[in-house]
């Protein structure tokens, strides 16, 4: 498996390479050779690892407010279907409406270094909410007759059951939103030009015509977002 995907990414940088070489102008398509200086020369600068941890810490700060959210309103809703229906439109809302629309109006309401946050909480919290709701409504039904014959309180449900349940829905919620919080995050920075972020070095990569440097700051966005991903990935592995 690891010798295949060693092939397949020898494989896409060697087509990447002979199409930049094909192209023949570094504004339109850099080489690897290009990306890799700029990469290098990126790291290099002690200002890049403010860039880089200000945008983590956006995102962070998206996903745990994000995650608390979700998991209260799909406890809410997963137990109640009257208060089930009655968020409905909301939730429907924030899965259909696009991105863009509501960072502008973030913008609107909110400063250029919230914005950010605002977002990748608000695109990654519908991911939580749908997945303790269906923790919640794919319970055991025999273990729930169980507790009722035992009359467990509420709060002792919740501890002993519910909670334990829904771990596992939500670990899957939080690696798949993890990915959509830093490009949700991004492209609020870029739109909103937050300071110190990547989205604002990538605002700037595209305004000075940069495209090397652009490539660089997206793949340490990559590089970052896989990072999270494999963190989350291996913590659920091990429990």
């Amino acid at each position: 498996m690891k010798a295949t995907k060693v092939y397949a990414w020898t494989l896409f940088l060697a087509l990447w390479g002979v199409l930049s070489l094909l192209i023949g102008n570094d504004l339109y398509l850099p080489g690897p050779i290009t990306t890799l200086a700029a990469l290098l020369r990126i790291l290099s600068q002690k200002e890049s690892y403010v860039f880089l941890a200000m945008s983590t810490l956006r995102v962070l700060l998206g996903l745990g407010l994000a995650l608390v959210t979700g998991i209260l309103l799909g406890f809410i809703t997963g137990l109640s279907e009257r208060l089930r229906v009655l968020l409905m439109p909301f939730s429907s809302l924030l899965k259909s409406v696009p991105i863009v629309s509501f960072i502008m109006l973030a913008l609107l309401w909110l400063g250029s270094g919230i914005v950010p946050v605002f977002i990748s909480f608000l695109m990654s919290m519908p991911l939580f909410w749908t997945a303790t709701q269906e923790s919640v409504l794919r319970a055991d039904a025999k273990l729930l007759e169980m507790m009722q014959v035992f009359q467990l309180s509420f709060m002792k449900k919740l501890k002993v059951f519910y909670f334990p349940w829904s771990k596992g829905y939500i670990s899957m919620a939080l690696q798949q939103a993890i990915g959509l919080a830093w490009k949700a995050g991004v492209a609020a920075e870029v739109l909103s030009f937050s300071p110190l972020s990547i989205g604002r070095k990538i605002y700037e990569s595209k305004s000075f015509l940069d495209t090397s440097d652009l490539f660089a700051w997206t793949f340490l966005l990559l590089v970052l977002s896989f990072l999270m991903e494999r963190m989350v990935a291996h913590e659920t592995a091990r429990d």
